[in-house]
C-alpha cells in the first residue's frame, strides 16, 4: 500500500470510529431515556411522552452507526477452516468472495433504506408529530457509506 493510501485508510478508520462513537452516545441517551421513563412510571405514574417516537427514529441510526467500523476493521465473523485446508491461494479467493457477498448484502440494505425513507414522504410520528423521514434518511446515508467502506 502506498503512503497516501495508508493515510487515506487511517482517515477513513478515524471517520468510521467517530461515527461509531456518535452511535454509542445515541445508544447511551436511549438507555438513559428508557431508564428515566421507567422511574417516572414507577414513582410518579407519569411516563415520558413521545419516548416511543424518539426511540423509533433513533434506534435504526444507532445500530447502523456501528457497521462502518465493523467493516473497516474487518471484525465480522469469518470461517477460516476451509481456507486453511485449501491453502493460501484459495483463502484469497474465499476472502474476495466473502467481501463481495458482504458488499452485495450491505448495498441491498442501503437500497431498501433509501427506498423506505423515500416512501415515508411527509409522514409524522404518532405522538410528537415529528417528520419520520429524516431519521431514516440518516440511516440510509450511513448504510450507503457502509457499502463504500
Amino acid at each position: 500500500m502506498t503512503e497516501g493510501g495508508a493515510k487515506d485508510n487511517a482517515v477513513l478508520r478515524r471517520l468510521c470510529r467517530g461515527i461509531a462513537f456518535l452511535g454509542l452516545v445515541g445508544l447511551l441517551f436511549l438507555a438513559l431515556g428508557i431508564t428515566l421513563d421507567v422511574i417516572l412510571r414507577a414513582v410518579f405514574d407519569h411516563p415520558l411522552e413521545g419516548l416511543e417516537d424518539i426511540n423509533g427514529m433513533v434506534i435504526s441510526v444507532v445500530v447502523v452507526a456501528f457497521f462502518p467500523t465493523l467493516l473497516i476493521e474487518q471484525s465480522n465473523v469469518s470461517f477460516d477452516l476451509l481456507g486453511r485446508f485449501l491453502g493460501p491461494g484459495a483463502t484469497l479467493w474465499l476472502d474476495a468472495f466473502g467481501h463481495a457477498v458482504t458488499f452485495f448484502f450491505i448495498a441491498v440494505i442501503a437500497w431498501q433504506f433509501v427506498d423506505y425513507a423515500a416512501e415515508l414522504g411527509g409522514q409524522q410520528t404518532l405522538i410528537l408529530q415529528w417528520p419520520s423521514a429524516p431519521g431514516w434518511w440518516v440511516t440510509a446515508g450511513l448504510a450507503v457509506f457502509c457499502a463504500v467502506v
